[in-house]
């Protein structure tokens, strides 16, 4: 595989670890936009580089799922 590709695969790893850490730690029903920031903080303590369009991209087509297996409550 490319370098491109496994920097994307490694963002996605990253943002579905962050999701998992960020919606099983929530008390409260919170925003998207509070989870996406929490998510979009936690990649880049770990990446050097990061896309963050793709990674809201990728947030915005997984989020519901994510909510169901975290059982997390948002708005």
């Amino acid at each position: 595989m490319s370098k491109v590709n496994n920097w994307i695969m490694e963002m996605e790893d990253y943002t579905a670890d962050a999701a998992e850490e960020v919606l099983s730690q929530l008390e409260d029903v919170t925003s998207k936009e509070t989870i996406l920031s929490n998510i979009l903080e936690y990649v880049k303590e770990r990446m050097e580089i990061v896309d963050e369009s793709y990674i809201k991209e990728y947030f915005e087509t997984n989020i519901d799922e994510w909510r169901f297996e975290f059982n997390s409550k948002y708005i």
